[in-house]
């Protein structure tokens, strides 16, 4: 125990009565014995609290990591797909029947059948799709509170009276 032999432990009782007496020394033993007992107690709970911890931050770790290889295996699909469109020959025609296109000139989605492609002397025209002039707006009848519809000439007159009733309130003014 401790790396004592017999022979210490011996030295350590004797030097113990004599400086306890025999009368106390049961007392001071028992009192060891609690906080040798307490100590291995207190060592025990916090030796599974930091288990307890250890273990929730590797299951956080492995639900990164799967989250992560989730992540990535998708990113690793698209950069497949985008390099495989890359390398593919390409030409207006091919794009519009991989579309599903009409033939009238329009796609499904009123858009046309040919992709223009970006050259080096006019590099923007591929993004031109993006431009906002091809998006048709959904317009949704305007129904009061009493079930009657509106037109838009009735909504943008409603629209300019809420407007001149702000600007006599005073909104958007600095004080």
């Amino acid at each position: 125990m401790f790396g004592i032999g017999y022979q210490e432990m011996f030295l350590i009782v004797v030097a113990a009565m004599v400086i306890f007496g025999p009368k106390r020394l049961p007392e001071v033993a028992g009192q060891l014995g609690r906080w040798v007992r307490e100590f291995r107690k207190m060592t025990a709970d916090l030796t599974g609290e930091f288990e307890k911890t250890f273990a929730e931050v590797d299951e956080i770790k492995e639900s990164f990591r799967k989250e992560l290889t989730g992540v990535m295996d998708e990113v690793d699909a698209v950069g497949k797909s985008v390099a495989k469109d890359l390398n593919a020959p390409t030409s207006g025609k091919k794009i519009a029947k991989a579309n599903g296109t009409s033939g009238n000139g329009k796609g499904k989605h009123g858009l046309a059948d040919t992709v223009p492609l970006a050259t080096k002397t006019d590099p923007l025209s591929d993004v031109s799709l993006l431009d906002d002039t091809w998006v048709k707006p959904v317009r949704t009848p305007m129904v009061s509170a009493n079930g009657s519809s509106h037109n838009e000439a009735d909504a943008a007159a409603a629209m300019d009276r809420v407007r001149q009733r702000r600007a006599k309130a005073g909104y958007g003014r600095r004080a």
